[in-house]
């Protein structure tokens, strides 16, 4: 007991002597210095601070909003997902990617087979061989319309049919582009059996339902492929809150499992439907991409409206108690601790309310104040 009482004695001496030799340097700040209740004060030798890690912010203005507090989702945008489809029903006679593979527009995902391949190959090349006799037929029949050795309907007959051979010419041409088969290239040595199946887009496949030997037709999804650089944010609003949501308000949000990951966006889409369920209006804002974000991931968010630009510290700097909220202000080795009142809050900053001016600039603690309270609460013992 004895030693505990030596101990706290030398305590106080020291603070009272490094108060005494404050006071001058301190001038400015005596609204601070010389608070009513001395023990709110405490001195830290250097060593300890750097050893307990104590961190400091000067208290200055910044840019602090009422937010809309929502929650949504990561999702892609329309054209960021590929459903890859066989355009001509056929076999799967190989396939190349497993889910989670990346792949880049063009590549061959897999090599289809069918009997129609052949038969779709066979009618182009039958149709542009007959071409050629309709062609030749609307011509001769042109020249003896002319000599008036053929009527005009005989002409005319031959042109219909004409025109007729040649949209199915064309029509069998698109199909086989359809399919990746270049019409121009067929000839009577040179029919495909197999066709490719490519990807329309670069991205990472997340479904693959291509079984060797299966049947895939044209409703059937082969491929499903996400490109995860095209990413929208989604967000659920209260409705009592979306009038006061505008175009270009910055947005705040983090995944639900991690609120120290921040990210920033900004309005851009708003629905102007009322969601009957929750209650809620959706925004959307394209992101810029990151390797955590997913599509499907939940999120939290803010949504910063009416911005004024007050006297605010990090919310990490403010100590909350049970009856109050308090600042510890720091000067040299000496730490102050003062009852403070806060007003708006954004996911950084808390603005401070009637706040001196003679605090301003001064260095507020936002690492380690709960062992600096802890050991003003020793004094006060």
């Amino acid at each position: 007991m004895q030693i505990n009482f030596l101990n706290h004695a030398i305590k106080v001496c020291i603070l009272i002597l490094c108060l005494a030799s404050c006071k001058t340097r301190t001038s400015d700040h005596d609204t601070v210095i010389n608070h009513d209740d001395a023990n709110h004060k405490v001195i830290l030798p250097k060593e300890q601070v750097k050893n307990e890690g104590i961190k400091t912010v000067r208290i200055e203005k910044h840019a602090i909003a009422e937010v809309v507090q929502c929650n949504g989702s990561i999702e892609s945008s329309p054209n960021a997902v590929a459903y890859v489809s066989a355009p001509i029903g056929g076999f799967i006679k190989k396939s190349f990617y497993m889910p989670g593979t990346h792949v880049n527009k063009g590549d061959i995902l897999a090599i289809l087979e069918h009997p129609d391949y052949l038969k779709l190959q066979q009618e182009y090349l039958e149709i542009k061989n007959q071409l050629d006799y309709y062609k030749e037929e609307f011509k001769r029949q042109g020249e003896l319309t002319i000599e008036n050795a053929s009527s005009i309907k005989k002409m005319q007959q031959a042109q219909a049919d004409f025109r007729t051979m040649e949209v199915k010419l064309l029509s069998l041409k698109a199909q086989l582009a359809l399919i990746g088969i270049n019409a121009d290239s067929l000839s009577l040595e040179k029919f495909r059996t197999t066709i490719n199946l490519r990807t329309p887009i670069s991205g990472n496949i997340s479904e693959v339902n291509a079984g060797v030997g299966k049947f895939a037709g044209p409703n059937d999804i082969i491929y499903q492929i996400i490109d995860n650089n095209n990413l929208l944010l989604h967000l659920a609003v209260p409705a009592k809150e979306i009038t006061h949501v505008k175009k270009g308000q910055e947005i705040v949000f983090w995944p639900v499992y991690d609120k120290n990951k921040k990210y920033k966006a900004s309005v851009q889409f708003q629905s102007r439907l009322v969601n009957s369920h929750n209650n809620t209006v959706s925004i959307y804002t394209p992101i810029h991409p990151h390797e955590i974000f997913l599509p499907g991931m939940k999120v939290d968010a803010e949504i910063k409206i009416n911005t004024d630009t007050v006297f605010s510290v990090p919310i990490e700097a403010i100590l909350n108690t049970k009856t109050a909220r308090y600042m510890i202000l720091k000067y040299d080795s000496l730490f102050v601790k003062i009852e403070t009142i806060t007003g708006k809050t954004d996911s950084e900053y808390v603005e401070l309310i009637n706040m001196p001016d003679s605090l301003a600039k001064e260095n507020v603690v936002t690492q380690g104040k709960e062992f600096i309270n802890s050991e003003i609460s020793k004094f006060r013992k």
